[in-house]
């Protein structure tokens, strides 16, 4: 079953908020969806790149994370730019 645009809309931002929530909780930083907060996302991207080379990380740790990440990423863009989500086509 594919989702409607709605739902993963929906989901994306979710995601994303988490992202935002995740990184004030854990790292004491602040996401904004605006430009400037890209600085703050690369350095918490080479934070988990450091981390994720010097210890065994499972799979599924590296997909979760790159999923928060693209969507927090992929959000700011849309709010910058515009457009929707839309479900994968398979």
């Amino acid at each position: 079953m594919v989702a409607n645009t709605t739902s993963v809309n929906s989901r994306v931002q979710q995601i994303a908020e988490n992202a935002v929530k995740v990184t004030a909780e854990k790292f004491g930083q602040s996401l904004d969806y605006t430009e400037n907060s890209l600085t703050k996302l690369e350095a918490l991207l080479q934070q988990a790149y450091e981390l994720y080379t010097t210890q065994s990380i499972s799979e599924e740790v590296i997909q979760k994370t790159s999923m928060v990440w693209g969507g927090y990423l992929g959000e700011l863009m849309r709010r910058k730019w515009g457009g929707e989500w839309k479900p994968l086509e398979i």
